[in-house]
């Protein structure tokens, strides 16, 4: 059922999308549908809590993974771990950053919480690759990686033909490095891969993004 639902709130919007339709979609009546949730609003943040219970688990697996990389490869991961769920499901990034016409003020202050959720569990990473920085750094920096992840995902929906490779390199390069290589005259774009090659900082991950297309299929995701 909320494979359902979650399909109709990407498709149509939280307005334009009824329990009618849910139960429609589902092949059940209303009353199951009733029986699962009270409200279209409840069925909605199940839905978001789920896309973003899934997006907070690769997160974790990267805390967990054994493997040194590169500082530079561990922020590739991250980064990939948002742009895996734009690329293989448009309708669940929706659902991630949902904002749209016809949410409660209720409702969008419940998706407002669980997005802050998932802000922690970037801070988590953060936190593990650097031990020694202070808990308001990290905290201010995982604000500064989602809202640049979820930026760039709008960009890539705008851009598709751009590889999740380079999307992903995009964001690290900019968390990264940002706008140095063009405020330094003895620099250039060139010595953004040069840096990166020579970071000495290890942290524990696993490998990083490769370079599969965006799904071609889907042309944009409707505002939710």
């Amino acid at each position: 059922m909320l494979d359902v639902a979650e399909h109709l709130f990407a498709d149509r919007g939280f307005k334009d999308t009824s329990m009618e339709d849910v139960a429609r979609a589902a092949g059940v009546t209303r009353t199951v549908v009733y029986g699962h949730f009270a409200t279209k609003e409840a069925i909605f943040i199940a839905c978001v809590h789920r896309a973003r219970s899934d997006l907070e688990h690769r997160l974790r697996e990267l805390v967990r993974a054994g493997n040194q990389v590169l500082m530079s490869e561990a922020f590739e991961q991250v980064a990939d771990v948002f742009f895996q769920i734009l690329e293989t499901d448009p309708g669940r990034w929706a659902m991630l950053y949902s904002t749209g016409p016809g949410l409660s003020e209720d409702v969008v202050n419940h998706v407002a919480t669980l997005r802050l959720d998932t802000v922690n569990r970037v801070a988590d990473v953060i936190g593990h690759c650097v031990t020694e920085m202070e808990p308001d750094r990290i905290n201010a920096y995982a604000h500064a990686v989602s809202g640049v992840t979820e930026q760039l995902g709008n960009w890539w929906l705008a851009n598709p033909a751009a590889s999740r490779g380079r999307v992903v390199a995009l964001c690290r390069d900019f968390i990264m490095d940002g706008f140095s290589p063009w405020t330094d005259s003895n620099r250039g774009p060139e010595s953004l891969s040069e840096s990166h090659s020579a970071a000495n900082t290890h942290v524990a991950f696993s490998n990083a993004a490769d370079e599969a297309g965006p799904r071609r299929a889907v042309d944009r995701v409707r505002e939710l």
